[in-house]
């Protein structure tokens, strides 16, 4: 799943098509932020990269392996739905943005060439998503109701 963000669909989808044409096994869910699919039918894509619409990016997410993105705040949600963190580093971005709050390798990785990118989803160890959730726990706490309802007490005992 790679969710997208307005400023960077262009030169993200020019990186999945490069890196979908390296391997024809790996199929690339990608999820734009507002765009729908028939924005994006002009250009020719390799038949394992689909623009999904029909989906949101959470709903995409649960049935992908990883979760990939350029800068969208879905690298922070992504590993509390269990979900690795492959990013899409164009320009740079990816760390600028992330590298200080996601910088656990067992969770995040950063990718600079579509080359390393596809090598990187081939060569990925499955992490149970449990594990993966336990460790993103310094930047979302699990149980966010009782959380929500703990906050909410407290406040209101001040």
């Amino acid at each position: 799943c790679i969710s997208g963000q307005d400023a960077y669909e262009e030169v993200t989808i020019n990186f999945l098509k490069e890196a979908a044409k390296k391997d024809k096994n790996i199929v690339y869910l990608f999820v734009p932020r507002r765009r729908k699919a028939t924005e994006f039918q002009s250009v020719d894509y390799p038949d394992n990269l689909l623009i999904v619409d029909d989906l949101n990016v959470y709903e995409t997410m649960k049935i992908s392996d990883f979760h990939s993105t350029v800068n969208s705040t879905c690298a922070l949600e992504a590993p509390s739905l269990g979900k690795k963190n492959l990013m899409i580093n164009i320009e740079g971005l990816a760390k600028k943005y992330y590298a200080h709050i996601l910088d656990n390798k067992e969770i995040t990785e950063y990718y600079n060439s579509a080359h390393d990118f596809t090598e990187g989803i081939k060569n990925q160890m499955k992490i149970p998503e449990e594990q993966i959730r336990i460790l993103n726990k310094s930047i979302i706490l699990p149980h966010y109701t009782e959380n929500l309802k703990s906050a909410f007490d407290t406040i209101f005992e001040e």
